[in-house]
């Protein structure tokens, strides 16, 4: 049968929305109006009244006041692009006009009309990722999609590895192994959790492994049928590719293997971008809070019925059953929940259809550096920005309350279970997002109030002779500080052990690290400082945590080296008293976690 089609115009929408290039129009919400012609393939030709239900033009321009008001877009064009998008996701919708007008533009020379039209052969509307080339591709620059950087940290951590990758994508899903380097940092065992759940035969090497060292991370994946091999280039032979991270040199025996034997390499973003393909994709990034964020918001989704899948860097609490990895959700909904990282600035491979941006400050990069970058960022997604970087709204009625916190949205109350004030806005965040997907405000207050956390966030692990014992991430300023702070709001005394994860990271936060520790550290406290932790490779190891100490104690803070993680463990055990928080914290160090867990099972 003939398909009946139809041209609908829908004018004059009108709102509100911060639009423009100017710096006055980066701050004052500016009129805008919205036109929208829509052509339509709709129910076969001559179906009874089947023109008025096969697409909901009131809830599409609905949905497109809705996009304008939370986008941030900096250009007209842009905004209407991404309009004319968000239309063609209607699987009826064949092409769209977006015509924008800003009839009280500032002077200065602002565009002040557009018109912008779309077809859907034009869009690849409705794709996650981008688009992927056939296996085995040429090895382009990493530029085209994870652009190289000075990471500020050890020189094991340097992008020399990924400049051999093809960084536009991965190959399509195809048949052989994939191999991982590095397979049990935080991002690769996640990224090897969502290959084993899609199906791919996965293997991969660690330096944790050469040393012996089986983490339950590695125990996990090998549980669930990952070949480990040691990093010595072994693991490599036969694989159809092998999958890097920016942590791995370029002189590392996996990445020589692959050389040799003309094995395709492929960054972890990448590589990451392939699973999302042909899903909706959330993409959550920032400099501080992303993990938990991303947890939240998949926790959310999750009890809202989504069934999303959700691929995180820390674990939560509640997903490790059978084995898994819990940093990772296998979902069989429609979305899937990244987090995005910007330390390497991979996330600019992605194209998602919403983001959060938690915040932004000097961690990776400097400052401006690194609010560039997520402007870059902010012009690939296609739909609505959580914008913690660029906003100045705070959640209504935020308060803490010993171990959880409390807002209002949407004129619903909710509870925090986390401590700080810094979860209250990751929270609201999260909430924000969810609430644009259509799930009721209540129903998302009783959702976070079931949030049992994410691992190594201020986690609990038990208690020893009175005192609570709590690890955490925390590794830079920020972080530290957040962490801190909401220790002393809850503990008459507090104990921490810090590593740091890097000679790179330490020598560049110096500053700011001997800044927040004088500020936060109280004289009743006592803050442990171990060596850096030290991977190997060419670092330059010129600056360590002995400066760090020296500096510290100059300024009167209570600090000590201390040179193993059993001499910090007696060092604890020895102030444990009730009324007191006994604390790890670091990045990398799998020692750390460990310690935790002796010292919360005493």
């Amino acid at each position: 049968m003939d398909t009946a089609r139809d041209t609908i115009r829908i004018s004059r929408l009108e709102t509100r929305c911060i639009i423009g290039t100017l710096p006055r129009e980066r701050e004052i919400p500016q009129r805008l109006i919205i036109d929208l012609e829509l052509a339509c393939d709709l129910a076969p030709a001559g179906a009874s009244d089947a023109l008025a239900d096969t697409v909901d033009y009131a809830a599409l321009a609905q949905e497109a006041v809705a996009l304008a008001n939370n986008s941030r877009c900096r250009l007209l064009e842009r905004l209407a692009v991404l309009l004319a998008q968000h239309c063609l996701r209607d699987p009826r919708v064949t092409a769209v006009t977006v015509r924008l007008e800003k009839p009280e533009a500032l002077p200065g020379g602002a565009v002040v009309r557009v018109a912008v039209t779309r077809a859907r052969e034009e869009t690849g509307a409705g794709r996650a990722g981008r688009p992927l080339p056939a296996a085995g591709g040429t090895g382009v620059p990493c530029g085209t999609g994870v652009p190289p950087v000075d990471h500020g940290q050890d020189a094991r951590a340097t992008p020399a590895a990924t400049a051999e990758c093809d960084a536009r994508a991965t190959p399509a899903a195809a048949a052989g192994r994939v191999h991982l380097a590095g397979i049990g940092g935080v991002g690769m065992s996640a990224l090897a959790q969502a290959l084993l759940d899609n199906g791919f035969e996965v293997s991969g090497s660690d330096r944790l492994l050469d040393s012996g060292d089986a983490t339950d991370t590695l125990n996990r994946l090998r549980g669930q049928g990952a070949a480990l091999h040691p990093q010595d280039g072994s693991g490599v032979a036969g694989a159809a590719r092998l999958v890097v991270s920016s942590a791995i040199e370029a002189d590392n025996p996996d990445l020589d293997a692959a050389r040799r034997a003309g094995v395709p390499v492929v960054h972890r973003a990448a590589q990451l971008a392939e699973l999302a393909a042909g899903r909706r994709l959330v993409a959550v990034t920032g400099t501080c809070g992303k993990s938990t964020v991303t947890a939240i918001l998949g926790w959310l989704l999750q009890e809202a019925g989504l069934d999303p899948a959700v691929v995180n860097g820390a674990g939560v609490v509640g997903w490790d059953g059978g084995g898994r990895i819990a940093s990772v959700r296998r979902g069989a909904g429609a979305w899937l929940v990244i987090e995005a990282d910007e330390s390497d600035r991979s996330l600019l491979v992605f194209n998602p259809e919403h983001a959060i941006i938690t915040n932004a400050s000097a961690d990776h990069f400097g400052r401006e550096e690194t609010l560039a970058l997520f402007d870059r960022f902010r012009e690939r997604v296609t739909g609505v920005v959580i914008d913690g970087a660029g906003e100045a709204a705070a959640p209504e009625g935020a308060r803490t309350d010993g171990w959880c916190g409390h807002f209002v949205f949407a004129g619903t109350p909710f509870t925090v279970p986390l401590p700080g004030r810094h979860n209250i806005w990751n929270a609201w965040h999260a909430v924000r997002l969810a609430a644009t997907l259509g799930i009721p405000a209540p129903a998302l207050a009783a959702g976070l109030a079931t949030f049992r956390g994410v691992e190594r966030r201020l986690q609990r692990t038990g208690s020893c002779g009175g005192a609570a014992v709590i690890d955490d991430y925390a590794h830079n300023p920020e972080k530290l500080a957040a962490a801190w702070s909401t220790l002393t709001a809850a503990f008459d005394r507090v104990a921490t052990v810090w590593r740091p994860h890097g000679y790179g990271p330490l020598r560049k936060m110096m500053d700011d690290l001997e800044a927040v520790f004088a500020r936060v550290v109280r004289p009743q406290d006592l803050l442990l400082v171990l060596p850096v932790y030290d991977m190997g490779g060419t670092a330059d190891r010129s600056v360590g945590s002995d400066t760090l100490v020296a500096r510290l104690a100059a300024r009167g803070v209570p600090v000590r080296g201390v040179a193993t993680l059993d001499e910090a463990e007696a060092a604890l055990r020895a102030v444990a008293a009730p009324g007191t928080a006994l604390v790890t914290c670091g990045a990398r160090d799998p020692g750390l976690p460990r310690l935790a867990a002796r010292l919360g099972a005493a």
